[in-house]
């Protein structure tokens, strides 16, 4: 077992090889098991183990410490901030990242670093719902998913699960991504990135299980980052559409106080409710600058490809 900081790290060099990260925040109920499901070897490739600890208050590092993995310490807080801090600094080229809730299946490996090994794919992803244990995701968050992949559908965005914790890719072609500051929604950010630089996303439907231990997720809290994140996505990815699509409902709510005081005029000569002209006038105003920012990001977007 090796326990290190962002500030001192002295990993051989393995680049042939494959590298499973973890990150933990008081996973002691379930990361010996992911560990262990986790074979040594994969497509004749040496398989090694990092977990990134968020400062475990649990015994997860006294856990970790018994299998014998690699271990750092996070000097940031929050899983995307963890992936960002130590991924550039593990030496092996084809990285895997897991939740070390043993939600999802180490042993299905092979399926996830494959297609990469085989320039199948750019980035594997495991979805859930296709193979989901029963009671392993509330009614809840099922209907938050739905919502989220029916809105980038609606924009042309096929993603079947891009929440999904189990997820392979090159570490060189991570790097060229601008993921910025990001915490939870790291998956949300990567996914967006990679269709961005246009990556070739396979996903693959693989068992997903009940947690271990109690969940970190504020269905809340969370649920609006994501939904921020998409957003984010939705503006880089399809500028002109999503913002047309903001004119358009405020050209529809500018219907009424425009036809309200357009019969005023034509009918009475004189407009009775003046608070609608400046109403409808403000919403007409808006949707053609929504339309033109949408065009203006498009082109600054084309020109920094």
């Amino acid at each position: 077992m090796t326990s290190k900081s962002s500030q001192s790290l002295n990993i051989p060099k393995i680049t042939d090889s494959v590298a499973v990260v973890i990150p933990t925040l008081n996973e002691e109920q379930g990361i010996e098991v992911t560990i262990n499901s986790i074979p040594k070897e994969v497509s004749n490739l040496p398989v090694f183990i990092y977990v990134i600890d968020g400062g475990s208050t649990d015994k997860t590092i006294e856990i970790t410490k018994k299998t014998g993995v690699t271990t750092f310490h996070q000097t940031t807080r929050g899983k995307g901030a963890a992936i960002l801090e130590f991924i550039g600094q593990i030496e092996p080229e084809i990285i895997v990242l897991i939740d070390g809730d043993s939600t999802y299946e180490g042993k299905e490996l092979q399926k996830l670093v494959g297609p990469i090994l085989e320039e199948k794919a750019d980035m594997v992803v495991s979805t859930r719902f296709e193979k989901m244990e029963s009671g392993a995701m509330s009614s809840f968050n099922k209907f938050g998913n739905w919502i989220f992949r029916t809105i980038l559908g609606t924009y042309g965005i096929k993603i079947e699960d891009m929440l999904s914790g189990y997820r392979s890719f090159r570490k060189s072609k991570f790097l060229e991504l601008a993921l910025g500051n990001v915490s939870f929604e790291i998956e949300t950010y990567l996914t967006s990135e990679a269709i961005r630089h246009r990556w070739k996303i396979l996903e693959i439907p693989l068992p997903y299980y009940k947690r271990k231990g109690k969940t970190k997720l504020n269905p809340i809290r969370d649920g609006w980052l994501i939904l921020r994140a998409i957003v984010t996505m939705l503006i880089r990815l399809k500028p002109v559409p999503f913002f047309s699509s903001i004119s358009i409902l405020l050209l529809l709510l500018s219907i009424y106080p425009t036809a309200l005081v357009t019969y005023e005029k034509f009918v009475f000569g004189e407009i009775e409710h003046q608070p609608s002209v400046v109403l409808a006038a403000f919403l007409i105003i808006m949707a053609v600058q929504f339309f033109f920012f949408g065009v203006m990001m498009h082109l600054q977007l084309s020109s920094m490809d």
